[in-house]
């Protein structure tokens, strides 16, 4: 060994441990760095939760019009309903609202719906009531526990302290454990949350059965003075002295189309002038995704007999199979809905769903994973079919191919729109429903939308609204819809059926996120810490910041670096 070798091998070990120095410093700074706007956006995000439900002192003279009926709108108008004398709906069914009825215009009306925790928590602020309203419909309560199971395998669930703070009509309450989560199907609850916005709000909300078919401008362009409609009956009506003009269309997203026609953006066919938007408005992506509801009904005594882990009556979702496209790309859930029990069927690209009661059991066993659904959900199917067969259950099917996911990146163009104009819902974001997000990000826009007039909205001035107050709405809201939207999205690219937005690649785009994650939820299976995280965010109960929290990252980081010392 020559009389340079042992300094040389100390200055290469010397070397790396300076490298691994270097970056434990650099991941420990970067962590805490995150921890720190966590914890600053959390903060805004409690604030913006906590004024729900709270009335301005003087409210606008002008009208607000709420263009659709359905959830986001009725959200909306409650919400509008605190700030303005005079909220006008217009929908072609809303005569019906406040009834169960088959809803044409909405393709998922009968298909199964999860409602997070945080639309929970956001609609009782609205409505105090809401829990005696809800239960006399059939719906229950029950905490926010999705029985996820990651490819067969058990995640764990949020850790059983969570402090939970709930309105009533007595003040805040705190309780320990989980929130709760809502199971009742759509037809019930919408008709539920139409009486209570009447209950609540009478006094200022108008209905109008008809559709909105343009926007007039003010003459400089600035604002949007009046809203046109044609009712159901073919009759032309004017809405004028309109304060606010709410999109929520839904997937028909006709915002677009009424800002185009009055002028306020030109058509991307047009030649350049200073009133064109970005050929990227609107971008979408179609992620080849169908699922399949079934609904077991009238089961009678045969519920207290179902192998239900903790039994029927205390049962919410009874067993999540969540698809990974490390294994395969189908799924399904199991869940209590009211006084049924929904089975949905559903994934990405060529999948091979339930199409009569013969599939059903064939379907539930076929999907890959990890590990296959244990005996016990097997054995419900089973003596539910049996039921049917013996003539007592009643089985219904609704098939759905869902639209490909949209994304109206209005925050991009705020210097074209009018002053008083803003889009809540799928009017501006329709996302994959499977993460059960569309509810809660109508909620989370109207939340906005609150927080907006309370704080940029003088109390003294209640004949207008800010000039700017589409932009400082757009901006507010869109860096969470975007973080929702690039979080979905990327779960979606990793099925290779994906036809991702043009100019993007399907393999590359998202692929930090899809490795994180997997190994988040694989970690999920033993530390409660992440598990908490995924949670939280899974429910919007935070924001996404929170699973970059240090203790988070360290948990996920040293399951990937024990999974890759394991396979070696």
């Amino acid at each position: 060994m020559s009389a340079f070798s042992k300094p040389s091998l100390l200055l290469t070990h010397n070397g790396y441990a300076l490298i691994a120095a270097f970056l434990g410093i650099a991941l420990t700074v970067s962590s805490y760095t995150a921890w720190y706007f966590y914890r600053k956006v959390t903060r805004e995000w409690e604030l913006n939760l906590s004024l729900l439900g709270h009335p301005r002192g003087v409210k606008f003279k002008q009208t607000v019009v709420i263009c659709g009926g359905s959830i986001a709108g009725l959200i909306s108008a409650r919400v509008c309903a605190d700030h303005f004398q005079n909220v006008v709906i217009v929908d072609p069914e809303i005569t019906k609202a406040g009834q169960e009825f088959a809803k044409k215009r909405v393709a998922q009306y009968d298909s199964l719906h999860a409602y997070l925790t945080f639309m929970v928590d956001g609609l009782r602020r609205l409505w105090p009531n809401l829990d005696p309203m809800i239960e006399q419909a059939g719906g229950v309560f029950r905490p926010g526990d999705f029985k996820l199971n990651f490819g067969g395998i058990p995640l764990l669930a949020a850790q059983s302290s969570y402090p939970t703070t709930i309105k009533t009509a007595a003040g805040f309450e705190k309780t320990n454990g989980l929130p709760d989560t809502m199971l009742i199907r759509r037809p019930k609850f919408e008709a539920v949350l139409y009486r209570l916005l009447i209950d609540s709000s009478a006094n200022s909300i108008q209905t109008i059965q008809g559709t909105v078919t343009g926007l007039v401008p003010s003459d400089d362009m600035s604002d949007i003075r009046s809203v046109n409609i044609r009712t159901n009956e073919g009759e032309e009506k004017t809405v004028k002295d309109v304060a606010l003009v709410i999109d929520c269309t839904g997937s028909t997203q006709a915002g677009i189309k009424w800002l185009k026609s009055a002028g306020f953006i030109s058509s991307l066919e047009s030649s350049s002038d200073n009133k064109r938007g970005p050929d990227n408005l609107r971008i979408s992506y179609d992620h080849k995704l169908r699922y399949v509801t079934v609904t077991f009904d009238n089961l009678g005594d045969l519920v207290h007999t179902l192998p239900i882990p903790g039994g029927f009556e205390k049962a919410g979702f009874i067993y999540t199979y969540y698809a990974h496209c490390k294994w395969g790309n189908e799924g399904f859930v199991l869940t209590r809905m009211d006084n049924t029990i929904q089975l949905c069927c559903g994934g990405w690209g060529d999948v091979h769903l339930p199409k009569e009661k013969e599939d059903i059991l064939p379907y539930v066993r076929s999907v890959k994973g990890a590990y296959p659904a244990p005996q016990w959900v097997r054995k419900v199917v089973e003596m539910l079919l049996e039921s049917e067969q013996n003539g007592d259950a009643v089985i219904t099917f609704k098939p759905l191919k869902i639209p490909a996911p949209s994304f109206v990146q209005y925050h991009k163009i705020t210097h074209l729109l009018p002053s008083n104009f803003i889009a809540i819902g799928d009017s501006e974001m329709q996302l994959n429903p499977l993460f059960a997000q569309g509810c809660s990000k109508a909620l989370f826009s109207a939340m906005t939308l609150n927080t907006v007039l309370h704080n940029r909205v003088a109390s003294n001035s209640p004949n207008q609204i800010p000039k700017d107050f589409s932009t400082l709405y757009f901006q507010r809201s869109h860096n969470t819809l975007e973080d929702i939207w690039k979080s979905t999205k990327a779960i979606d690219y990793g099925y290779p059926t994906t036809i991702p937005i043009k100019e993007e690649s399907r393999d590359r785009e998202g692929a930090a996120v899809r490795w994180y994650a997997y190994h988040a939820a694989r970690a999920a299976e033993r530390d409660e810490v992440v598990a908490s995280a995924l949670w939280h965010v899974r429910m919007l109960a935070t924001p996404q910041a929170e699973l970059f929290r240090p203790r988070v990252i360290f948990g996920v980081l040293r399951w990937a670096v024990m999974n890759a010392i394991s396979q070696t």
